[in-house]
């Protein structure tokens, strides 16, 4: 799906004049240790994530889009993940993430991996009881995010 300016999901721009590099040491600064974001207070958590919504604005107006460039594909390992207001467990592993899942199913890699032209590969890598290695995959694509599926997700 090509994205068109009609259809482009408007995000406000919340720029604080920071420069974007700035911005990204911050949050790498800020996510370190934390078991991609698992151990951060609540007050760590919303001041990362605003760094990330800035960066998100910036990202807004760079030239190529995101999702033109061909840089975006490659293997990432996922070192943040945030819980929006209405999740129910972590993004990244669900309720094997938190609590008892975690102890029993110890997180050793998060990965998303993204292939052309709009594929993506999900990863949980695990230990069962700190012994058994083991793995959750999850394929799907991907398209930018227009008004019709923001209100949807909204729902």
């Amino acid at each position: 799906t090509t994205q068109t300016p009609d259809d482009a999901v408007q995000v406000p721009a919340q720029s604080s004049g920071r420069r974007k590099d700035v911005i990204v040491d911050q949050v790498l600064a800020s996510i370190e240790g934390t078991d991609s974001g698992r151990k951060m207070s609540q007050t760590q958590r919303d001041a990362t994530d605003a760094d990330l919504c800035e960066l998100e604005s910036i990202g807004k107006t760079q030239t190529p889009n995101s999702l033109d460039d061909p840089r975006i594909f490659g293997d990432y390992d996922v070192t943040y993940v945030s819980t929006g207001g209405k999740q129910i467990g972590n993004p990244a592993g669900g309720r094997f993430r938190g609590g008892l899942g975690a102890f029993l199913f110890r997180t050793i890699g998060l990965e998303q991996n993204l292939y052309e032209p709009n594929v993506v590969v999900n990863r949980v890598a695990f230990l069962i009881f700190g012994l058994i290695p083991g793995q959750v995959v999850l394929n799907g694509t991907f398209a930018a995010l227009t008004a019709e599926l923001a209100e949807k997700n909204e729902k």
